[in-house]
């Protein structure tokens, strides 16, 4: 069901937006693609949001300002969620926000505790109201989620994988019994467990089209193209620990301020724990003026067009897990 209209006697698909190819991709097969409306939509409302986590690339930026735009034009129900709308945590409201008043980074070797509060939390926050709002369901967030299964059974939410991501997809372990309410995920390099509430456990069911029609990074820009839509670069935060040599160069290269800031946030936070016994920073033990150096020395040569061209095609350096 498109074009806009919300029946509250069906129930709702939801897609998680990135902002990159993927999950764009998904919003042109949803609505243009006749077949895939048919398979994974059905008689079912459809809803679309993304989350703010304050330090996206101008790319990703103004390719957002562009879907606030389009998705009300073709009757999509898009929502970029913003800080300001509440649902955003009070010591989360960003990632440069969280970094400063706790002088704490994200690193290779600590839990991905960023994908959790900024982009998982704040989405099933602002769930839970859009689903009081549609459906008319009173009472804290889960006991919403679970008025949604009794008459609609899971909330199937769309996550955008490609093909080539299987190892992001999230298997959750065993419930511990320290832990009598919560589903355990364990990740590798994490530093300890990331837990999924039982609520979601038990209301929410994770999708994963592009993984089910095979169809991999290069395929999800031509969906986008053939439709004649402007593709957009990878998404990924500034600060991702994560992203490889040629992606470090190219924020040196164009956010000088924000690599700056990058630096000086990893200092506070070596000092802050300058006593601990283990004490690593973004990149472990390798400090991010060394891991510089070492990446200007292989890719130093490369222009700017050079390097924006490797992000375009290269895909996104997150491995966060859903």
């Amino acid at each position: 069901m498109m074009a806009g209209l919300f029946d509250p006697h069906l129930p709702t698909r939801v897609l998680f937006v990135g902002g990159g190819q993927d999950s764009v991709a998904l919003l042109m097969l949803c609505q243009h693609d006749i077949g895939f409306r048919e398979t994974f939509l059905g008689k079912s409302n459809f809803c679309a949001l993304m989350t703010d986590t304050g330090i996206e690339y101008q790319e990703t930026e103004e390719y957002v300002s562009w879907l606030k735009q389009w998705c009300p034009t073709v009757g999509i129900d898009f929502t970029f969620v913003t800080p300001d709308m509440g649902f955003h945590g009070a010591t989360w409201q960003s990632l440069t926000d969280q970094m400063e008043r706790n002088n704490n980074i994200m690193g290779v070797t600590f839990a991905k505790s960023c994908t959790d509060n900024l982009k998982i939390k704040v989405s099933y926050r602002f769930l839970a109201q859009w689903l009081r709002d549609h459906y008319g369901y009173r009472g804290n967030d889960p006991s919403v989620f679970y008025q949604y299964r009794h008459y609609f059974g899971k909330l199937v939410s769309w996550i955008g994988f490609a093909a080539g991501e299987e190892s992001r997809v999230a298997h959750p372990g065993p419930k511990t019994p320290a832990e009598p309410d919560e589903y355990v995920l364990f990740q590798e390099g994490d530093t300890g467990p990331a837990y999924i509430p039982k609520w979601r456990k038990l209301c929410v069911e994770h999708r994963y089209p592009l993984l089910e029609l095979g169809h991999d990074r290069a395929a999800c820009q031509r969906i986008i193209a053939v439709y004649g839509y402007p593709i957009p670069y990878p998404s990924n935060c500034m600060f991702c620990p994560f992203q490889n040599e040629v992606e470090i160069v190219y924020l040196y290269r164009t956010h000088p301020d924000r690599w700056q800031q990058w630096v000086e946030r990893k200092a506070a936070k070596l000092a802050k724990f300058a006593q601990s016994k283990v004490n690593h920073g973004v990149k472990g033990k390798l400090a991010l003026p060394q891991y510089l150096k070492k990446a200007l020395e292989k890719y130093g040569h490369w222009s700017v067009e050079q390097l924006r061209e490797y992000r375009f095609s290269h895909g996104h350096c997150v491995v966060s897990k859903y």
